[in-house]
């Protein structure tokens, strides 16, 4: 009982708080006191009727919400996209991509342009590059639901209907994911590829499979991980976790992964005067400042060192919790410290995003606890 009420604690912090903007942004905060009364109301009959829960969301019921979602957004970015423009506000995180994936075009810098005066493109290299196709041939609106599909579809392969069900229904009662599924941003996309990633390296690379295979997923892994700058850790993150099953792939992981994000970022970072995605390493020493960075590094390292060999077990669920923790200690800090710089100014409050990375993960951790992907009735 007291798991089940920690849980419900860190459901509010890490799903419910971040959709505060959206309230202040669209709705009134008055509604938020009833969002919140709903989202645990849902939460908690779905813990406690769990036999019902099952007949009803036993059937793939993903895919019909997941077409009626990518036609929603057919409809919807574009309208977001030009009330944006007309406003001369909202995200730019679909300007980012969109703009940088343009240059491959012309100069192929990526970096060569600007969004605004204040406002540096963020993506990293090898992300932008993997993902040029969606603005180049104009299916931007595909972009989020592309990879919404490939995670839904290996927890339907590895986890069964239900997980998949419980995900995509619980991700989107969190407002930020609607939100930025909407309006074009980039955070969603990678987040869900970290996601992908997770599974298929838990999933295959703990056995003796074909090295093309491995290659794959460390080259996927090295480009998902140049999504931003910050990500560098992430190669060793997935090495630590992967070595004690196969030393191996561990290896071949880390290095291909490596590889890929460091090769892609000196790269760019030599042929571009500006290099602009480094912008958010000057913006968590601006927010935290110097002490408080190298302090927040040391433990950081020390708590993961820990995490990581200490409590890591064999399941995929131990392997959520570990991954969902090591971005919380670098990404939560740093989006409270936005909010505090922006005077709980809600409406503006652009590091609510940095809790994305965060909530898929926590999602699925929550509907393994809850429906063990051992039950024969999740069929």
């Amino acid at each position: 009982m007291k798991n089940k009420y920690l849980l419900l604690i860190i459901l509010n912090l890490i799903l419910i708080l971040p959709s505060i903007r959206f309230f202040d942004k669209f709705l009134n905060l008055y509604f938020f006191g009833f969002y919140i009364l709903f989202f645990n109301f849902i939460f908690i009959v779905s813990i406690n009727k769990k036999e019902i829960v099952k007949k009803i969301l036993s059937f793939p019921y993903w895919g019909f919400i997941l077409i009626i979602l990518s036609i929603a957004n057919y409809f919807i970015y574009p309208l977001v996209d030009a009330r944006k423009k007309i406003a001369n506000s909202g995200s730019t995180g679909d300007d980012a991509m969109i703009l940088a994936a343009n240059t491959l075009k012309n100069t192929a810098k990526l970096y060569d342009v600007i969004i605004n005066n204040h406002t540096p493109i963020s993506p990293g290299p090898g992300w932008i590059i993997l993902n040029s196709p969606f603005p180049l041939l104009n299916l931007f609106f595909l972009f989020s639901p592309i990879y919404l599909f490939f995670i839904l579809f290996l927890i339907k392969k590895y986890y069964k209907n239900i997980i998949s069900n419980l995900f995509i229904i619980i991700l989107f009662m969190s407002l930020i994911t609607v939100e930025l599924f909407f309006n074009g941003h980039d955070i969603l996309p990678f987040s869900l590829g970290f996601l992908i990633c997770t599974l298929l390296i838990h999933e295959n690379l703990k056995k003796d499979i074909n090295i093309k295979y491995v290659i794959l997923i460390s080259i996927f892994l090295g480009m998902v991980s140049t999504s931003r700058i910050i990500f560098f850790f992430v190669p060793f993150l997935f090495y630590f976790l992967l070595n004690p099953y196969h030393k191996k792939n561990s290896i071949i992981l880390l290095i291909i992964s490596s590889i890929i994000f460091w090769g892609f970022n000196t790269y760019f970072y030599f042929i571009n005067k500006i290099y602009q995605p480094l912008h958010l390493i000057h913006k968590a020493k601006n927010l935290l400042g110097i002490p408080i960075l190298i302090f927040g590094s040391c433990i950081f390292i020390t708590i993961n060192y820990f995490i990581i060999k200490k409590i890591i077990k064999d399941n995929i669920e131990n392997w959520l919790l570990i991954i969902m923790s090591v971005f919380s200690l670098i990404l939560i800090p740093v989006s409270l410290g936005d909010l505090i710089r922006q005077d709980f100014n809600f409406k503006t409050w652009e590091g609510a995003n940095y809790f994305m990375p965060i909530i898929p993960f926590f999602v699925l951790y929550i509907n393994l606890k809850n429906y063990t992907i051992n039950e024969n009735n999740c069929e």
